[in-house]
């Protein structure tokens, strides 16, 4: 009876010491398990704020402002809908989608469309419009959008001034308020009918170097084309008798207008001037002193002559130069320079009664150049137009 006691006492102690280990482990896993859990606690509670904090902010953007969700984005939110058992509008407020286009995804997940889910063909037609709009900016930084997509109407290309802003740059988001410009009522006064139906005329002063070089213009302009009739340089102070021949010039060439709008200057309060204009039936209007828009037409003209021909190294030439200069200037002015004033068309296209040319249809296979031409070898008048290549 000795023998089986001495060995059943230290199995029991084995066994004892077995269970104590496993019991020690037991509480050692116990106690990290806990840990783990209070540590995936706080995890969850951080993730889900930042969350939030991230859907507000993504909530305040615009619909139309968001960046869309790329195809496999599409199918995992699909994919996480059905694992989980949400429903539609559950799903869609958790990624800020419309409900109408969960719904439209779904149908086309369920009919076997592809054209939701897979990454389109990339095209292989060039952005004609966005590289010449660039080539244009490049060569001539100081053209705005709406001069760009002028030219580029005018070279047959369909394009607007908002799509030009989209492809010169990324558009940024909308602002919050916006402020509300006054409306500006428009200066009562002759509106031209047609050709040559309404003239304007005036004079400015072109000095450089701080005032040294002085140089006296003038111009006669219709108000419904926005065509230069007649443009001369004066050495001095122009006179009256300048001015009627100035005036003689442009009347041989178009005809005597209805009516004449100048400044309440000298040259046009004169007793020659006045029966001059009597002579040829022409009833002569003045702008009002001090009001800059009674002609605004010929005020935005000179602005144009200073900014595009008026360069410093005009200063040194002489005069038979500078009229010479002038001259190629204006007729580079009247035939290739598109005005926004008169719907991105050129003044002789306007008296000529012509609108604007019709888009092209660029094809794929399509390869075109923009070729650039300088009139009369001048780099400030550059004329642009479409080619065709293989």
């Amino acid at each position: 009876m000795t023998k089986p006691r001495r060995r059943f006492l230290p199995a029991l102690l084995t066994f004892a010491r077995l269970l104590c280990e496993a019991t020690t482990v037991a509480a050692a896993r116990a106690r990290g398990l806990r840990a783990q859990v209070v540590e995936l606690e706080a995890k969850l509670g951080r993730v889900t704020a930042e969350r939030d904090l991230l859907l507000a902010r993504f909530g305040r953007v615009e619909p139309i402002h968001r960046p869309r969700y790329k195809p496999f984005e599409r199918f995992k939110i699909i994919w996480h809908k059905a694992q989980h058992r949400l429903s539609l509008k559950r799903t869609a407020a958790a990624f800020l989608i419309g409900t109408t286009t969960l719904s439209t995804w779904l149908r086309a997940a369920r009919a076997g469309l592809t054209r939701l889910f897979l990454p389109a063909r990339p095209k292989r037609r060039r952005d004609l419009v966005g590289e010449t709009a660039a080539l244009l900016r490049w060569q001539n930084p100081s053209w705005g959008t709406r001069r760009i997509a002028d030219v580029l109407v005018r070279l047959g290309l369909k394009t607007s001034r908002p799509s030009v802003q989209r492809k010169l740059r990324r558009l940024p988001p909308k602002p919050p308020m916006r402020l509300v410009k006054p409306v500006r009522k428009p200066p009562k006064g002759i509106r031209p009918r047609h050709a040559h139906h309404v003239w304007f005329a005036d004079f400015t002063r072109l000095s450089w170097l701080f005032g040294f070089f002085t140089l006296h213009v003038g111009a006669v302009i219709d108000g419904f084309s926005r065509k230069i009739l007649a443009v001369g340089i004066s050495e001095g102070e122009p006179t009256a008798q300048w001015t009627i021949r100035l005036m003689s010039s442009a009347i041989s060439w178009h005809g005597a207008p209805r009516h004449f709008i100048t400044d309440q200057g000298t040259q046009f309060t004169s007793k020659r001037m006045t029966h001059y204009l009597k002579r040829h039936r022409i009833r002569w209007r003045h702008g009002a002193v001090g009001a800059s828009q009674s002609i605004s037409v010929i005020e935005r003209f000179w602005r144009t002559l200073k900014c595009e021909w008026a360069t410093v190294f005009l200063c040194w030439a002489a005069k038979p130069v500078l009229e010479r200069r002038l001259r190629e200037w204006v007729a580079w002015y009247n035939e290739h320079r598109v005005h926004r004033g008169v719907g991105g068309r050129t003044p002789n296209e306007v008296e000529q009664g012509k609108r604007r040319r019709r888009p092209i249809k660029v094809k794929r296979e399509d390869r075109w150049l923009l070729v650039r031409e300088d009139f009369c070898g001048q780099k400030r008048m550059p004329v642009y137009r479409l080619k065709r290549t293989a």
